[in-house]
């Protein structure tokens, strides 16, 4: 599994976020805008609170997509990103318990 946080102030739209949601994987991925601190109680005691604390920062969008399908829903967002000229507005990513920056 892996899950991203995206920023969403400044970052994407309405109309935009719909159309990435359109893009994805509909039965693997799960895109959803949630307060951190929602995510944080929802990861609390498990094995993704470590890895996914320095993500929560910020007004975030939430991408989970199960492990055999992260080309697929990477793809849309990259897509969208390169068409809009966008920065990258990813937080944080965490795969296989390991966090990952932005960078």
């Amino acid at each position: 599994m892996l899950v991203a946080g995206i920023k969403t102030v400044n970052g994407l739209t309405v109309k935009q976020m719909q159309q990435l949601r359109k893009a994805l994987p509909q039965d693997t991925t799960l895109i959803m805008v949630a307060k951190n601190k929602l995510i944080g109680k929802a990861i609390e005691g498990t094995e993704w609170e470590e890895a996914l604390k320095p993500a929560l920062k910020g007004m975030n969008s939430w991408l989970f997509v199960h492990t055999e399908e992260i080309p697929g829903a990477l793809k849309p967002y990259r897509d969208l990103q390169k068409e809009l000229k966008l920065e990258n507005y990813f937080t944080g990513v965490v795969f296989e318990g390991k966090f990952y920056t932005p960078d």
